[in-house]
């Protein structure tokens, strides 16, 4: 079952341009497609999907690729259709809309990473918001302002920002990447016993990690 396409760059500079009008016309001009609600019905058949509508699916795809655009996740180097269809898969397999998630893209798609839906759904996976783990985040950053100035820094810099030993010595102002080293496993130990007696945070993270 083919899909009529329109033309990506098109869309996506319509989408962007900052006109609400030009941006209506375009999402109209999709939506008109009617071969794209029945893919949808068709796969959510398929994979016996329960409690959603495949106009729900076909809704949530719709402001999910509107998200990737604003983003410039997507910038029109494949077909609008195929890659709002591969969002939709990826939800209807994975049941993504029981889910409170947001849709991550493993790298930016190109026509050759899109022959077909299967192959863009492949490219997504939907990462979880969890409440229980936003709590457990905002805990662990106020813990972490119980650590020393250089400590914050060194742990910062190695697990955040992903700094080399001999980075993080560079920045400390320290002498080699062995004190750096004992540095970050030093400060590591401090966040340790701060979260040790902090029991909430503790069982947070023992129940989200």
């Amino acid at each position: 079952m083919q899909v009529k396409s329109i033309d990506p760059a098109t869309f996506v500079e319509e989408v962007t341009s900052g006109d609400l009008v030009r941006r209506n016309k375009a999402y109209q001009q999709l939506c008109n497609n009617k071969m794209l609600l029945i893919k949808v019905s068709n796969w959510s058949d398929y994979y016996r999907l329960q409690k959603v509508s495949p106009a729900d699916i076909l809704q949530e795809a719709l402001i999910l690729m509107d998200e990737k655009i604003i983003n410039q996740e997507f910038r029109g180097k494949s077909k609008v259709e195929t890659f709002l269809l591969g969002i939709c898969k990826n939800m209807i397999r994975d049941n993504a809309k029981a889910k409170k998630g947001r849709l991550v893209l493993k790298k930016e798609i190109t026509d050759l990473d899109c022959p077909d839906e299967d192959a863009v759904a492949d490219q997504m996976y939907f990462e979880e918001i969890n409440q229980m783990a936003l709590k457990r985040d905002d805990l662990l950053v106020k813990t972490m302002e119980d650590l020393t100035e250089k400590c914050l820094q060194a742990l910062k810099l190695y697990y955040f920002e992903q700094k080399n030993l001999k980075q993080v010595a560079e920045a400390r102002n320290l002498l080699n990447e062995e004190q750096a080293k004992k540095a970050v496993y030093r400060c590591r130990q401090q966040l340790r016993e701060l979260i040790q007696a902090n029991p909430e945070l503790l069982h947070l993270i023992n129940e989200t990690l």
